[in-house]
């Protein structure tokens, strides 16, 4: 309940930063909008001359995009703020100030700069989900898959967030991150279409050892096609063993660490 509560109190000082330079809370999120609209050009002109994709149809993907963009979006929100401060925090020192404090430090690290130039992307992704759900015909009569839904988009993201905490959790080893913030941007935009375009080696790699795909294509696949509760628990299985490994990787990360009076 302690940690609900700061998190709430960080999305207020958020919104109070954002409303000090308004300009750039509206525009903020400009760039993932345009994001979204450039798959979705994409996409129609390659159905333009195909009927499917891996096994896809047209509002199925399309239905992939928006769920993808509202993954990307919902972790920028919660999370991107806070972990893309790690090197700078390592590189000068200053993570001395949050290991003195009563709170977990991956939580202090994840979640102190919320991002709330996301809100309008969000309604925007929202908007798109709704759209071709209801042109798939998703949750018509089964209020109970609005439910899994959401417990599926919450795993998604969760899998996101381990993803980019490993990265930035890699700067306790290296002092570089921008090779690292173009690897996972590069990463991401291959785990983020539909698994069954690639060969069986790249789609088992993005599904157990660097789950993306699992985060994207294979959750959204779960609600899009039939539900199968034995795939959503391999999913959810697949979440927590990432996180355990995430975990695992932090505190052999943060040993490493050398604080700034030392």
């Amino acid at each position: 309940m302690k940690y609900i509560t700061l998190w709430i109190k960080y999305i207020k000082i958020g919104l109070i930063n954002a409303m000090e330079y308004r300009i750039n809370f509206l525009l903020g999120g400009l760039f993932e909008t345009c994001w979204v609209i450039m798959n979705l050009i994409y996409f129609n002109t390659i159905f333009s001359l195909t009927d499917s994709i891996g096994g896809w149809n047209k509002n199925q993907t399309l239905f992939l995009v928006f769920y993808c963009a509202l993954i990307d979006n919902l972790f920028g929100f919660n999370f991107w703020g806070g972990i893309t401060q790690i090197p700078e925090l390592i590189r000068t020192g200053t993570l001395d100030h949050l290991l003195i404090k009563p709170i977990n430090l991956r939580f202090q690290l994840s979640v102190k700069f919320i991002n709330c130039s996301q809100i309008y992307n969000l309604l925007f992704d929202l908007c798109g989900l709704v759209y071709f759900s209801c042109k798939l015909n998703l949750f018509a009569g089964a209020p109970y898959k609005i439910l899994l839904f959401a417990l599926i988009v919450i795993n998604s993201v969760f899998i996101i967030y381990n993803f980019y905490f490993i990265v930035f959790t890699i700067c306790f080893w290296v002092i570089e991150a921008s090779m690292l913030r173009k690897f996972s941007q590069d990463v991401f935009t291959i785990g983020n279409k539909p698994i069954n375009i690639y060969p069986k080696m790249i789609q088992k790699f993005f599904t157990f050892i660097l789950p993306i795909a699992t985060a994207f294509s294979l959750s959204a696949q779960s609600i899009i096609k039939d539900i199968n509760l034995l795939n959503i628990g391999k999913i959810l299985l697949i979440s927590f063993a990432f996180y355990i490994f995430s975990q695992l990787f932090f505190k052999l990360s943060i040993s490493r660490y050398s604080s700034a009076s030392s």
